[in-house]
C-alpha cells in the first residue's frame, strides 16, 4: 500500500537521491535527456522499491497543493520584485543563432501579376 500522508511525501522529498549510489548507478542507465517527469519517474520508482512506497499521482497533487499562491500573493511578490515559484526564467535574447538565409522565392507583387485577359 502505497503513503498518502504529507509527512511520507515530504520524507521522499528530503530523500538524498544524489548521494544514494545504488540510485545513481541506476540512473545512470537512463538516456541523459531523462529530466523532469522521467525523472520523477524513476525517483518514485527507486524510492518506492527502496525505502518505503508512494503513489506518484498522489505525491503530485499534494505537491501542486504545496505551491498553490493566490492571486493577491503572487502580485505582492511581483510587486516586491521576488521571483514567483514555479515561472521558467526566459532570457531576453532572441537567439544567439546567425539568421538563416531565405531559400523561398519572393511572392510576386499585386502590380507583378497578371490578370488572364491581358
Amino acid at each position: 500500500m502505497a503513503a498518502t500522508d504529507s509527512s511520507a511525501f515530504a520524507a521522499f522529498e528530503a530523500y538524498d537521491f544524489d548521494n544514494d549510489e545504488e540510485f545513481q548507478a541506476g540512473l545512470r542507465t537512463l538516456p541523459s535527456s531523462a529530466a523532469g517527469e522521467p525523472l520523477l519517474r524513476a525517483k518514485v520508482f527507486y524510492y518506492s522499491t527502496a525505502v518505503a512506497p508512494i503513489d506518484l499521482a498522489q505525491y503530485q497533487e499534494w505537491k501542486s497543493a504545496q505551491h498553490s499562491l493566490t492571486f493577491a500573493e503572487v502580485a505582492g511578490m511581483i510587486l516586491r520584485g521576488e521571483t514567483v515559484p514555479g515561472i521558467r526564467q526566459i532570457p531576453d535574447a532572441v537567439s544567439d543563432q546567425p539568421p538563416s538565409t531565405s531559400t523561398a522565392r519572393a511572392p510576386p507583387k499585386p502590380w507583378e501579376t497578371r490578370s488572364p485577359g491581358e
